[in-house]
């Protein structure tokens, strides 16, 4: 089983949320490109921003 996880978005204290999709072995290309299609499409990513 191969799987890959994306982030989601952030709950309500700001803590990142991650989605995982799962597959048979042998799925990994159509894994990645659903996660990249997901990532694509929410944009939830947001840059760290680190104090120094």
């Amino acid at each position: 089983m191969s799987g890959i996880t994306v982030p989601a978005g952030y709950g309500r204290l700001g803590v990142p949320l991650g989605i995982c999709f799962g597959g048979l072995k042998g799925y990994q290309p159509r894994l990645i490109e659903m996660a990249y299609e997901f990532e694509q499409a929410t944009r939830v990513r947001m840059t760290p921003k680190f104090m120094p």
